[in-house]
């Protein structure tokens, strides 16, 4: 067998573009080069669009892109360019919405035929190396589109500025949201879609739709009770589904019927980030126990699971010595071993192998649904005192059996192997885990950072360990050293750095500006709106989570240097800066996809930044890009949440300000007070100055004409909006004030 010849994609940093680097095909990576042998060969284009945990992309590679003579085809008669849509996401998408303008479907991989400047002209996704269920194979999909290339060129020099209207966004004109109606037509749309039975929206496959969920969660928290019941059918369904990692914890990517139970066993940083937050916060706020353990399992598995493995670089400014590398991974493949699933699923057979007569036994009782002799994965509610009951089970013995069955399968699940990973830092995926780490520990030890005041939220203990005293621990100057020093302290036996800070620090000198991946140390690929939008939410969530008012300065900094390379003419936000251009043509994207629309997280950022800092530039920039997406939302309001959230912060944003020394037990009682109410401001800032006069935000209107309280006495100081309320000191009137403030 001849060894294989390594391609241009072998040295790439992209690791899915080195999946393909021994392939035949005569890959190219993304950039003028591809084009311009393109036009000087006059051949079309085939580009193939995927990322590294991309199951059907294996698939293909491994039936089509590694045969020799699809390969010998593909390269006499095209031009292959091999795209990672996880380090060029605004390609993916630009040709993504000209596959479906062309009457294509979505998915990946996504295979897009082209001309040589780059018009598509006809796409689709998966290709099998033979016909099969109505697909044709990918030979003859290459022999058709050669004849049609020779053949009926003139027909494609016709409709020229048609191909490319497809890569063009519409601009519609800028409107006003009826915020009220859309608000009510977005759930009577969402209701319209829900799956009653199972949770979920409409039928298979079914994915979370996170961004939905957490507009569900917001109407919920204002007293909705038909919002109330989607959500918590929807969070029940997913969390006793297989779509779960009961073993590892976090989810998979999607399920593959409308009943959550067989999933597409891919699993995704932003996915489990975004869940995680949002089965915390409607644990809190309808005190489902089972549902904080779920949200507190899936941050345990991005911690110990998700973490890059390489060792820190050498431009930290302090000795990182032995300190793992701060950020998280992209993904888990869906395959082990070319088989997908394999870690995750279990047979009868292998289940009675492992597991004691009364484990197995008790796994049936709590599975909703049938067990098979073929492998199929583990579908188990979260276990609490409720569900116990519920089966008859007693639940302290329950508890200890579960723990001890579940420890056997996932001894077995490791000796099948685990997935590959890709090992790409995506920005904007590691902001979104910042955020739900910082929400975790808001809610779980309200008070606790703000003892130590630096950028550590990823590195709080997941267990309950409140007795321990923070005397002693040192107060260094540097927020990298102090970022060390309570790593080393909180985790003890581990030693773990910030993400919210590397993100600050590897930002690209020049511009300014956060990279979409980091790989191996060093920034790789240019920003995106998303990795921009992400990194202030999350870097001002820090600043709330931790009193470091720092915080809240780079996140202004960062804002006023990097929007306006974003905004068009009519305020309007594109997905890609006008420095920084990978496309020649500028995308907008106004609806939410898998995630909350990254404009939409940007004006609900900018909206807080104003009723932070006064800077009405902030305020102006939000209202501009809401209005410039207005028609979009009023049309699809249902796929446009995110922007119905933006709306609502941008006309009343609630902030309190506990102000005291964060070691005054009147102080921590405050923060928890607040963090855990129903009715939690958007913003719960602290000022850790006494008097507050003294701090650099005393000019919030919050403050204006407030008596200070005297010594050793936190307060509390509330506003809905422009309206603002007297200072209180005790937890029970600040209870009162929350709730009886809720609606106004």
């Amino acid at each position: 067998m001849r060894p294989r010849r390594a391609n241009r994609l072998a040295a790439a940093e992209s690791p899915y573009l080195r999946q393909h680097g021994y392939d035949p095909v005569d890959w190219y990576p993304w950039g003028q080069e591809a084009f311009q042998k393109a036009k000087t060969e006059d051949k079309p284009i085939f580009l193939s669009i995927g990322y590294a945990t991309c199951h059907w992309c294996h698939v293909m590679a491994r039936e089509s892109f590694a045969d020799p003579e699809v390969a010998s085809f593909l390269n006499r008669h095209f031009v292959a360019i091999k795209v990672d849509r996880q380090e060029f996401p605004q390609v993916d998408e630009v040709y993504m919405r000209a596959a479906l303008a062309l009457g294509g479907h979505g998915g990946w991989p996504l295979s897009v035929f082209c001309t040589p400047e780059g018009l598509p002209f006809f796409a689709g996704t998966y290709f099998p190396p033979k016909p099969r269920g109505g697909l044709p194979s990918f030979r003859q999909v290459l022999e058709s589109v050669v004849a049609f290339w020779q053949s009926k060129r003139s027909e494609l020099e016709e409709q020229r500025e048609g191909l490319l209207s497809l890569l063009v966004p519409p601009s519609p004109a800028p409107g006003n949201l009826d915020l009220a109606a859309l608000k009510g037509e977005a759930l009577a749309r969402l209701e319209a879609e829900f799956d009653e039975e199972n949770g979920g929206f409409g039928g298979a496959p079914k994915f979370p739709l996170p961004a939905q969920l957490g507009f569900l969660l917001h109407l919920a928290r204002q007293g909705n009770a038909k919002a109330q019941l989607m959500l918590t059918r929807s969070l029940e369904g997913m969390a006793q589904g297989g779509i779960r990692d009961a073993l590892f914890g976090g989810f998979h990517r999607y399920s593959t019927d409308e009943r959550w139970f067989i999933p597409h066993y891919e699993k995704m940083l932003p996915d489990n980030a975004l869940l995680a937050q949002l089965y915390l916060e409607a644990g809190h706020l309808f005190r489902v126990t089972r549902w904080r353990e779920v949200g507190r399992k899936t941050l345990h598995f991005l911690r110990s699971l998700f973490r890059q493995e390489e060792s820190l670089m050498a431009w930290a400014p302090v000795d990182l010595s032995g300190i793992p590398h701060p950020f998280f991974v992209a993904g888990w493949d869906a395959d082990t071993h070319g088989e997908e699933g394999k870690t995750f699923t279990f047979s009868l057979a292998e289940l009675a192998e492992a597991l004691t007569p009364e484990q197995l036994e008790l796994l049936q009782k709590l599975s909703p649904f049938p067990w098979s002799h073929s492998p199929r994965p583990l579908a188990l509610p979260p276990l609490d005192a409720e569900v116990a009951r519920e089966l008859r089970l007693p639940w302290p013995v329950a508890k200890k059996e579960l723990t001890k069955a579940l420890a056997r399968l996932k001894r077995l699940a490791q000796g099948k192997g685990l997935p590959a990973v890709d090992r790409q830092a995506v920005s904007a995926w590691n902001a979104m885990a910042v955020w739900a780490f910082c929400r975790f520990l808001q809610q779980q030890k309200p008070g606790r950072a703000l003892l130590f005041p630096v950028d550590t939220m990823l590195f709080v203990p997941l267990e309950d360990n409140d007795d321990e005293e923070l005397s002693g621990v040192p107060s260094p100057d540097r927020a990298w050293s102090a970022s060390v020093a309570f790593a080393r302290y909180i985790s003890r036996d581990t030693y773990l750095l910030s993400a919210a800070e590397a993100l600050w620090q590897f930002r690209w000198p020049k511009p300014g500006s956060i990279p979409r991946t980091i790989v191996k140390g060093c920034p790789h690929s240019p920003e995106t709106l998303e990795d921009l939008a992400w990194a202030a939410w999350a870097f001002l969530e820090v600043f709330l989570t931790t009193g470091a008012s720092f915080w809240l300065s780079r996140v202004a900094r960062l804002l006023e240097r990097r929007v306006p390379h974003y905004r068009g003419a009519q305020g309007e936000l594109f997905t890609t800066p006008d420095d920084q251009s990978v496309f020649p043509i500028r995308q907008r994207n106004p609806y939410d996809g898998a995630h909350p629309n990254p404009g939409a997280v940007l004006c609900r950022t900018l909206y807080r930044l104003f009723w932070l800092t006064g800077n009405e530039t902030f305020r102006t920039w939000a209202d501009e890009a809401l209005a410039a997406e207005a028609q979009f939302v009023a049309a699809s309001p249902h796929n446009a949440t995110s922007w119905l959230l933006a709306a609502e912060e941008g006309q009343k944003t609630s902030v309190l300000v506990v102000a005291g020394s964060p070691r005054w037990a009147s102080t921590q009682a405050l923060i928890r007070t607040a963090h855990r109410h129903p009715h939690k401001p958007h913003m719960v800032v602290f000022l850790d100055q006494w008097p507050p006069t003294r701090h650099e935000l005393f000019w919030l209107p919050v403050f204006q004409d407030r008596p200070a309280a005297g010594k050793e006495q936190a307060q509390a100081y509330l506003c809905r909006g422009s309206e603002c309320f007297p200072p209180v000191s005790s937890p029970g009137e600040l209870r009162r004030l929350l709730t009886e403030t809720a609606g106004t």
